[in-house]
């Protein structure tokens, strides 16, 4: 979620260095474009079609009013910044900070628990997982991350065979989330992100470290209620929505089942979690695999999306998912193919994901809906999970039912293929 508002209203003849892609206050230059071309006096574009030869269209986002207001352009070999320079404009960037103290707990149902440089951390025990909100000042903007008491459990529980004065790991079950679990002495809890430490301080953090701590204890109990036999595990009595006992070769997915029974009493697939998952992966086996099911899934595409995308904005991602595991392109700017043709091709990369892949497609257009090629790129990791959840959430009010929908799901999807593996299982 962007903080700023600066909007480009007035230009100047620019430098090659200040030809930039807008994206709040802060922007990326290719190579290409710091060489520097010529700018149309009347469109302020860059005369050569700089958009067309990567995909997106290019502004010049120099705005002179806010430059006279005391904002000055930083620039350096790989980025463009406008930032404060007055006294006047710092004390109001102080003030936002302090009203973002204030907003962030407000809106998201958090408390601050640290802070650090440039940035705050504030936190929450939900059911079923932790969420975090991070005020990142330094790149003007916030990030938010949904973790499973599970995934905490589990790293919790690597960290504390290995002690040290101060350790950070990458979150169970989750590696690609940007942020990491920290362990200090005294008991002291905090996660890493972009570098920067926030260990939990005050009566709230003390709270949720307590809390952090305690998955230690449930998940000892859920693994003694795991049962082995002949390589397959099972949790006793237990048993999906339909009736299928909860057994697998995959001992996490039974140990995280057991985990969530012991953690909220009982288990119900109407709190989103690994049983819920795995009931969907029971009662509905690979459901994508029915031809009927993929042809309605490339219908529904090509209604919503159009016949070829000559308008995504995910160009080329969409290519290199259909590059990866499609055997031809179907959907793209330039590409005509007939739905049927679309369909056979879209069946040949559904045959390449294995059976626990194929529910982590099926809960994600079912639960999120969207595009097809974001969902196929989080689950051959074309992209991250945290990425795909920022894509996803990305069209709603922060903080609103739909957006939190999406974001506290995700992992628990992410979590549901990393626990099964890479490669394909028997259930």
């Amino acid at each position: 979620m962007n903080k700023s508002n600066l909007k480009p209203r007035k230009f100047r003849k620019i430098t090659p260095k200040e030809i930039v892609h807008f994206e709040g206050d802060s922007f990326n230059l290719p190579s290409d474009i710091a060489q520097g071309p010529e700018v149309d006096s009347k469109t302020k574009k860059p005369v050569r079609d700089l958009g067309r030869e990567l995909m997106e269209e290019i502004t010049v986002p120099i705005d002179v009013d806010e430059l006279q207001k005391g904002h000055k352009i930083v620039a350096t070999d790989d980025q463009i910044k406008i930032v404060q320079s007055s006294t006047r404009s710092k004390r109001k960037s102080k003030e936002n900070d302090g009203l973002m103290l204030t907003v962030i707990p407000h809106d998201f149902e958090v408390e601050l628990v640290g802070q650090l440089g440039g940035m705050s951390l504030f936190a929450a025990e939900r059911a079923n997982h932790f969420h975090l909100v991070i005020d990142d000042r330094v790149e003007n903007c916030i990030r938010q991350f949904h973790i499973p008491h599970y995934c905490l459990a589990l790293t919790l529980a690597a960290s504390m065979r290995v002690p040290r004065d101060i350790a950070t790991r990458t979150l169970e079950c989750l590696d690609t989330t940007p942020v990491r679990l920290a362990t200090g002495k005294n008991g002291k809890i905090g996660f890493v992100y972009r570098a920067q430490g926030l260990f939990l301080e005050g009566p709230i953090g003390q709270k949720l470290s307590l809390a952090i701590t305690n998955t230690v204890p449930v998940l000892q109990a859920a693994q003694k209620k795991v049962q082995e036999r002949n390589g397959i595990f099972s949790l006793p009595k237990a048993k999906t929505v339909d009736g299928h006992l909860i057994e697998s070769a995959v001992k996490g997915i039974i140990e995280a089942i057991a985990f969530e029974k012991v953690k909220l009493g009982k288990l119900t697939a109407k709190q989103f979690g690994i049983f819920s998952a795995f009931c969907t992966h029971l009662d509905f086996p690979s459901a994508i695999r029915n031809e009927a099911t993929q042809r309605e899934l490339i219908n529904n595409h090509f209604d919503c999306y159009g016949q070829n995308g000559e308008d995504s904005t995910l160009n080329d991602l969409v290519i290199k998912v259909q590059d990866k595991i499609f055997p031809c392109r179907i959907w793209g700017a330039g590409i005509q193919k007939t739905r049927d043709e679309a369909a056979e091709a879209f069946a040949v990369a559904i045959s390449k994901l294995n059976d626990y892949q194929c529910t982590q497609f099926a809960l994600m257009k079912g639960m999120h809906a969207g595009n097809i090629f974001p969902v196929l790129a989080a689950i051959i990791g074309c992209i991250s999970y945290d990425v795909y959840a920022e894509l996803l959430s990305g069209g709603f009010q922060p903080n609103s039912k739909d957006e939190q929908w999406v974001r506290s799901t995700t992992p628990y999807i992410e979590m549901f293929g990393s626990l099964s593996g890479k490669e394909p299982h028997e259930s």
